[in-house]
């Protein structure tokens, strides 16, 4: 078995490994990233590489990192992202997997980031068991648990008319850049460090100052929303309905809003929340306002904001299917703040932009 860095040559090869290899757990949930797989790569942080795991010219596996530049404690740090493991369901019961984090983590280990982090459904046991410390693979930490949250229009919900409710502008970006580097301070790991690193979202594809929505109160403005079609790069499909989901798929039958197992979901990501102190109760109006706008075009609303308790509160009236995520981190052996800094993020609320997962 070889391992090395993909090239845009696999990209055929990836794309097929990605349809194949579903999310587990009671939705069983599957990413088309087509037409690039390396797009998604790449926005989940800088400098990304794919290792992949090649067998008489077959790719077995991929796992995917790359570098943030985050918070912790108000402090910058360069942190790794571990993500997108993808193993073939013929190299599932061999060492493919452990082989391909293996190459991974010695390649981090070689580099400046301080630690690193993954996301895994929470109760996915394959992957509980490669993040254990095995085969030479450093163990990772429980940080969090997150809920990926989707909302299902099936009631049209008035707004109040206490806010104006309307598209960014662009005479609103520097208030809305200040509001979130002032939000996100509250998050370790945020990566809204200066204005620049804010600047750098409206770059990323099929995102602009036009993807957010803003609650303004006497001329302030004081909650903003952001949402992201992702359909050019990301499509979700979910290849088998279970539990909770199972029934809501039942009960909403009649009038089409989930689509059959194994066809894309039509789809928007609620991507960013953010609001002045005191004024969380904007968030309501503005999700409401978001499904309005576009409830004919999109049959889902996924929420990827990590405080569910918000999102259960902003989107009280609606069905909702949720999926627990886990957030995991793996230090290095000589890190003597480890046990502090793992308190620290177990205990503070974590930024992860769960709409790239």
């Amino acid at each position: 078995m070889n391992i090395r860095i993909a090239t845009p040559k696999d990209n055929s090869e990836l794309l097929e490994l990605s349809r194949e290899t579903p999310m587990n757990a009671s939705l069983v949930v599957g990413v088309d990233r087509s037409p690039d797989y390396f797009i998604l790569a790449n926005l989940q942080g800088e400098d990304a590489q794919v290792f992949v795991a090649e067998e008489q010219g077959k790719i077995l596996g991929a796992v995917g990192c790359s570098f943030r530049s985050v918070l912790i404690e108000y402090q910058p740090l360069r942190i790794a992202y571990i993500g997108g493991i993808k193993i073939r369901h013929s190299a599932r019961n061999g060492i493919t997997a452990f082989r391909l984090m293996r190459a991974v983590s010695d390649f981090l280990l070689s580099s400046d980031a301080r630690f690193g982090v993954i996301l895994a459904m929470k109760r996915n046991q394959a992957m509980i068991s490669l993040l254990s410390g095995r085969a030479g693979i450093p163990g990772f930490d429980l940080l969090k648990t997150f809920r990926v949250t989707y909302l299902i229009p099936f009631f049209r919900r008035s707004t109040s008319r206490n806010l104006e409710i309307r598209i960014c502008r662009a005479e609103d970006l520097p208030d809305l850049r200040r509001l979130f580097i002032e939000f996100y301070r509250q998050f370790e790991l945020n990566p809204f460090i200066s204005e620049s690193h804010f600047d750098r979202l409206l770059t990323q594809p099929g995102f602009s100052l036009e993807n957010f929505i803003v609650a303004v109160r006497g001329g302030e403005l004081i909650a903003a929303l952001s949402f992201w079609d992702q359909s050019g790069f990301k499509r979700t499909v979910i290849e088998k309905y279970g539990g909770a989901a199972k029934t809501v798929r039942f009960l909403t039958s009649p009038f089409h809003l989930l689509p059959p197992e194994g066809e894309p979901i039509a789809e928007i990501a609620v991507r960013h929340v953010v609001f002045s102190e005191g004024c969380d109760f904007a968030v309501r109006d503005l999700v409401r306002f978001i499904v309005a706008k576009n409830r004919k075009k999109y049959r889902l609303f996924r929420f990827g904001f990590p405080d569910s308790q918000l999102v259960s509160s902003a989107s009280r009236g609606f069905l909702r299917i949720s999926i627990p995520v886990n957030l995991y981190a793996a230090f290095r052996k000589n890190d003597s703040e480890k046990d502090a800094m793992i308190r620290r993020l177990q205990d503070a609320p974590i930024w992860e932009d769960l709409s790239l997962h």
